[in-house]
């Protein structure tokens, strides 16, 4: 519902320019007085003083209160997204514990502990700021996709051929994304492994620090952490 009503308000905010632009802004020569905007613009320059600031502080309150109305939309769907969110990770989590708890002392003696928590604090986690703050973005850019496109259509008379013309470089664009982002998911996904591993070493050497300290090995544990967190610096810099 929000995101329909953020999609419909962010509609609402280029006709407000284009009121600001065209009966304020523009020479009276280019209005068209056939057009809304047009007779708007003829009765602004017609209009005395008064008239023609109350219109202008009408069309300047009107952004403000459109924008204010956005900013409001957004706040309520982020909350209600926060909401969902933390639910749901809750929810997540208790399904992977509880995954783990059924499963076979061989299968759990494949994973380090270190591994077995980074599957129910880190990914989880990842999962949760996906819904929240990658997902909303792309449904936000669906709708705005659909919006503009249902208004160009409105706007050029039922003729087709403009937004045609607006759309024949998005297939090229689907496709420069697609192999790019095929070559950057295997980065990404080196890097997770990485970072796992790196945070299962850091965990398996703080819950046996006992014995580390017992056989005085700080300082080969010191450099399996310190190789592994190079690892992961140099898979971060491939991806940036």
């Amino acid at each position: 519902l929000f995101f329909f009503l953020g999609t419909g308000v962010s509609l609402v905010i280029p006709q407000i320019n284009r009121i600001l632009v065209d009966a304020f802004i523009s020479p009276v020569e280019a209005w068209d007085t056939a057009t809304p905007i047009g007779k708007i613009g003829a009765w602004v320059s017609s209009a005395p003083a008064a008239g023609f600031w109350v219109a202008f502080i009408s069309v300047i309150l009107s952004m403000l209160f459109v924008n204010l109305l956005r900013r409001l939309i957004g706040i309520a769907r982020g909350y209600f997204l926060t909401v969902a969110g933390n639910r749901l990770i809750l929810r997540l989590r208790d399904t992977v514990f509880s995954k783990i708890q059924h499963l076979s002392i061989s299968k759990i003696s494949e994973r380090t502990s270190g591994e077995l928590m980074q599957r129910v604090n880190s990914d989880t986690r990842q999962i949760k700021m996906f819904l929240i703050n990658q997902l909303p973005n792309l449904i936000e850019q669906i709708l705005l996709l659909l919006g503009i496109g249902i208004y160009v259509i409105v706007l050029a008379g039922g003729n087709w051929i403009i937004p045609l013309l607006i759309l024949v470089p998005a297939p090229f664009v689907a496709l420069a994304f697609r192999l790019f982002w095929r070559f950057m998911r295997h980065l990404f996904q080196r890097r997770w492994q990485i970072h796992s591993e790196a945070n299962a070493v850091l965990h398996d050497i703080f819950s046996g620090i006992r014995v580390v300290k017992a056989y005085g090995m700080e300082k080969r544990e010191e450099e399996r952490f310190v190789t592994m967190a190079a690892r992961e610096r140099d898979a971060q810099l491939r991806i940036e």
